[in-house]
Order: structure tokens, then sequence, then C-alpha cells
């Protein structure tokens, strides 16, 4: 067998063994939502291979053409409108990958930073407004991960006449 062939099975083989999660969010990571991806990875005894994309998804095909199957990922931890998150699983059902999402509460609003119980490790501020149209900063917390299985959206048609 040719050192090419050789070093080409080692590869696919080490692939394999990876943990290879796309993060696709306009945020960036903190410190704890990577801490539990990589504890996540030894746990199941996969390496942690992490990208991130933070641009517009002109579409969820598009995503998934582009980003997902030409990386070779497996995980797509996605902060998404549902809609997106709903084709997302679709899609991921079709090419084998499983879509994720950060669990994150709201705090509380604040006039001031830095708040007092901030906690820089899974902690963000963002600008908002609060149900005056005041300007405030949102104050969220990354709790855990959660894997996405369905989106479910229930309508009933507007009657007009």
């Amino acid at each position: 067998m040719s050192k090419v062939a050789a070093l080409g099975e080692s590869s696919v083989r080490e692939e394999e063994k990876a943990l290879k999660v796309l993060w696709v969010s306009k945020n960036r990571m903190v410190r704890e939502e990577l801490r539990q991806l990589r504890a996540y990875a030894a746990k199941q005894g996969l390496k942690l291979v992490l990208d991130s994309y933070t641009g517009s998804v002109p579409s969820v095909e598009w995503l998934v053409r582009k980003k997902i199957l030409a990386g070779g990922f497996n995980v797509v931890v996605a902060v998404l409108p549902l809609t997106m998150i709903a084709r997302l699983i679709e899609l991921g059902r079709q090419y084998d990958f499983e879509v994720w999402r950060p669990k994150v509460e709201r705090l509380h609003f604040d006039r001031k930073i830095p708040c007092p119980d901030y906690d820089g490790s899974r902690d963000w501020v963002s600008p908002s407004v609060d149900a005056n149209g005041e300007p405030v900063f949102a104050h969220k917390r990354f709790l855990y991960f959660e894997k996405v299985l369905s989106v479910e959206l229930s309508t009933e048609p507007i009657e007009v006449e």
C-alpha cells in the first residue's frame, strides 16, 4: 500500500472519531459552551472539531450544501428562526447530522453594565429595549445544549368573510 493511500485511510479513521460541530449564530460562543462541547466529545471518546459560521443564511438548503455537507459536520448548533430550524431538522434526517441549540435563559434587563450577577464564562449582555421602548441590556446565561428533535407549529386559518 502506498504512503498516500495509508495516510488517506488514517485521516478518514481519525475524522470518524471526531465530533464535528458547526456553530451557526450571529453571537460568539461563550467559554461554558465550548467547555460543554469538549466534555461531551470526551465522554463519547471523540475529538472535538469545531467551526463557526456567523454570516447571514440565505436558505437552509444553502447552509446544508455549502457549509454542513462540505465540512462533513455531524452536529450543527444553530440559533436561527424556528422555520429554518424545522427545515434543518428535516435535512439533518436526510443527510445524517443532528441539530442542537444552546438552552439560554434571560435573567433580566439591566440599565447599566456590569451586572453584579454577571458570570463571564457563561453570560453575555446584548442591547435591547424594555416594555416602554427604553434602551436596556438583556442579561442572558447559557445553561446547556439540547438536541432539537422537532419543531411543531399549530395554526388555523383566519376567516375574513
